[in-house]
């Protein structure tokens, strides 16, 4: 089951497996209800789960209209007792929109179809785009920028942290940084045969990486 909320421009969503007649219970306290909401129904029970990030399940009581939460349970499935009051809920690991980030977190932005033009201080060959911004992650930010083409597997490793950038146009490239509070990007124009700079209006992606 999908659930989604959206509050303006804000969504979220997640995807929760349903165990009818049935409440977690354990032995422990370390898989108690993180809090007890009380909602009118079911769907009231998954949003109020989907609103709290430390929220990994959840129990609604029909009878109380009790919905419990829980945020620490290693085996959901081992620790259900049967309850005919009750319905059971999972969210489904790595559905959670946006997900949650328990470490330290990286901002990496990416230009598609385009490279950086520099002095190149190292390449990689058949490695994953991925691979490449794990490289640049555990660098310890000597290598902030990189170009990666998908035709070959290869990508460009550049040891500068830029405030100031310039691109241009390459199909089946990408090119990957390091966010910075401030970066000038200048593309470089191909309609004439002298090199010239000009700003430009680049659609700049932007994904969280864990460190």
């Amino acid at each position: 089951m999908i659930i989604t909320q959206t509050a303006g421009e804000d969504t979220q969503s997640m995807i929760m497996s349903l165990i009818l007649d049935a409440k977690f219970q354990c032995a422990n306290t370390t898989c108690l209800p993180v809090t007890n909401v009380i909602t009118s129904n079911i769907r009231n029970c998954q949003v109020a789960c989907l609103t709290q990030s430390q929220c990994i399940a959840a129990t609604f009581h029909r009878s109380t209209s009790n919905c419990e939460l829980f945020d620490n349970m290693l085996n959901q499935n081992g620790n259900i007792l049967a309850d005919v009051d009750a319905t059971s809920m999972n969210i489904v690991s790595g559905t959670r929109f946006p997900p949650v980030f328990t470490g330290d977190c990286i901002l990496i932005s990416k230009i598609d179809n385009n490279i950086l033009i520099g002095n190149i201080s190292e390449s990689l060959w058949d490695v994953t785009q991925n691979q490449c911004i794990c490289q640049m992650i555990n660098s310890n930010e000597t290598i902030s920028t990189l170009n990666y083409f998908s035709t070959n597997q290869t990508c460009q490793l550049f040891y500068t942290n830029f405030t100031s950038i310039l691109i241009e146009f390459n199909l089946s490239s990408s090119l990957i940084f390091m966010n910075q509070s401030a970066i000038f990007i200048a593309q470089k124009s191909t309609t004439t045969s002298t090199s010239t700079t000009s700003s430009t209006t680049t659609a700049i992606q932007r994904e969280y990486y864990i460190k």
